[in-house]
């Protein structure tokens, strides 16, 4: 009995000796577990969390192709439609500009035919006025006088008549006087400055100036009987425009006379000059008279 019991004493010893065991060896498997975890594991993911990794992957690529091709269509269906809208807008257009424009130019018309009844009031009652003023004068020889007086500015003023002819031939000689002043500084002979002489310009010509001068007068003192009419009308600008062209030619005139007058005077000084010059010199009682370059031959 004692036998037994001692046996049975030393067996639950062992059993509980390997039941600590195991309980030890448990609780390090299950730390080496539990340490296993926390450090990063050098395999790949299950199958599934791969799965799930491409599939998150591969949704962000899907959703910017479709919104690439959403846009590429609305671009393809605008330029396929462009050409259309762009013929309905020119058309739409077309249509309101040209019916503006139409508008405008009834609106024109309108307003010349008013500007053209007013302007017509104007000079009637213009007419009237001048007729009325003139001061116990005909009517027929005022009339007269201002149709004379219209003809002679008209012929004067011709492109082809004595007052251009006149202009024309005064700037002629004056080009010639220019370019000899010119030969004159840049030539240093003596004998080639006595030969570029400046000519007078004609007593021809100052006499068709004097007649011009005293047609111009007598139309200006025409002009002045006529009087003067309201500005706004076609008659008093006329009048104006004749005083004043009459007028400009009387001053003109008189320029070109100044003109010719200084250039002439000029040019007499300048042969006296050129005498003194080469007149003989006393020397000690005896008359030096000084050699004068021999004329170069062209």
């Amino acid at each position: 009995m004692r036998a037994r019991s001692s046996h049975s004493k030393s067996r639950q010893g062992s059993i509980s000796s390997q039941g600590a065991s195991r309980d030890t060896h448990s609780r390090n498997y299950k730390l080496s577990v539990e340490s296993k975890d926390r450090q990063p594991s050098k395999y790949p993911p299950k199958s599934s969390e791969s799965y799930q990794l491409k599939s998150d992957s591969t949704e962000a690529p899907d959703e910017e192709h479709h919104h690439i091709q959403s846009r590429l269509l609305r671009l393809h269906v605008l330029h396929s439609a462009s050409a259309e809208v762009h013929t309905q807008w020119r058309e739409s257009a077309k249509r309101y500009f040209q019916q503006r424009f139409e508008e405008l130019a009834d609106r024109h018309t309108e307003i010349a035919d008013v500007v053209y009844q007013s302007q017509e009031l104007k000079n009637q009652a213009a007419l009237v006025d001048w007729c009325y003023n003139a001061q116990g004068s005909d009517i027929r020889k005022r009339l007269h006088s201002l149709s004379k007086s219209i003809n002679g500015v008209c012929e004067i003023l011709d492109p082809c008549g004595k007052y251009d002819q006149v202009i024309g031939f005064f700037e002629a000689w004056f080009n010639q006087a220019q370019e000899v002043r010119e030969s004159r500084k840049s030539t240093l002979s003596t004998a080639v400055t006595k030969a570029a002489t400046i000519e007078e310009i004609g007593m021809g010509w100052q006499d068709d100036v004097s007649a011009l001068q005293w047609t111009l007068s007598t139309l200006t003192g025409e002009l002045r009987t006529l009087g003067s009419a309201s500005m706004s009308s076609h008659l008093g600008q006329l009048l104006r425009l004749l005083q004043d062209s009459v007028m400009d030619c009387l001053a003109e005139l008189d320029c070109i006379r100044s003109i010719e007058c200084e250039i002439v005077a000029h040019e007499n000084e300048w042969h006296e000059d050129q005498n003194v010059r080469s007149s003989p010199k006393r020397v000690g009682g005896r008359v030096e008279n000084r050699k004068t370059p021999k004329k170069l031959h062209h």
